[in-house]
């Protein structure tokens, strides 16, 4: 089971163009 938190932030710091996880 994935962190849904976890995810969100890794899509949303993605978004933010800070490439958390996802650049």
């Amino acid at each position: 089971v994935l962190p849904i938190i976890d995810v969100l932030v890794t899509l949303d710091l993605s978004h933010m163009g800070m490439g958390y996880k996802y650049g």
